[in-house]
């Protein structure tokens, strides 16, 4: 009964024959250069392989992470925008109805000034908001789809 376990034992294993009795491992297969070359290929696709995962795995996280920071800079960007409009509404108003203010802020000049830098602040959040929702797209983009490289950040719009 040993015997016979021992006999699938062996020829389960293939590097152990059983020869009259006695137990005779076989010799390895001899590395041909055909061989060599085959087992450094797998070793060198099992390493591109995990350090290609690495690499998306880190660029993933880091381009979300860039988006994030986009996201927040539109959310504040809104709030911007929304108090110069606020201001310019105001300035406006002041203007048509308290002369006693316009004149307490410089005179009408003084109070156009104003309007004016309200507008033009309204104008700058505007295109500010439209280049922080451009880089968010991108970053969003990039961390779907980590491999490609990411071009530089054109400048801010001024």
């Amino acid at each position: 009964m040993a015997v016979v376990a021992f006999s699938l034992l062996c020829a389960a294993v293939d590097f152990i024959v059983l020869q009259k009795g006695k137990v005779v491992l076989m010799p390895f297969p001899r590395m041909t250069t055909r061989r060599w070359m085959i087992a450094v290929a797998v070793v060198a696709l099992a390493l591109w392989t995990g350090i290609t995962a690495r690499t998306l795995y880190w660029n993933h996280a880091r381009y979300r992470e860039a988006a994030a920071r986009w996201e927040d800079m539109v959310r504040m960007n809104v709030a911007v925008l929304q108090d110069a409009q606020w201001h310019w509404g105001i300035e406006q108003e002041t203007m048509k109805r308290s002369p006693d203010l316009v004149a307490l802020h410089g005179g009408r000049e003084g109070q156009e000034t104003r309007i004016r830098f309200w507008a033009d602040e309204a104008r700058r959040s505007e295109r500010f908001g439209a280049y922080c929702k451009r880089m968010r797209l991108q970053y969003e983009h990039a961390a779907r789809y980590p491999l490609p490289p990411v071009p530089p950040d054109p400048p801010p719009p001024k």
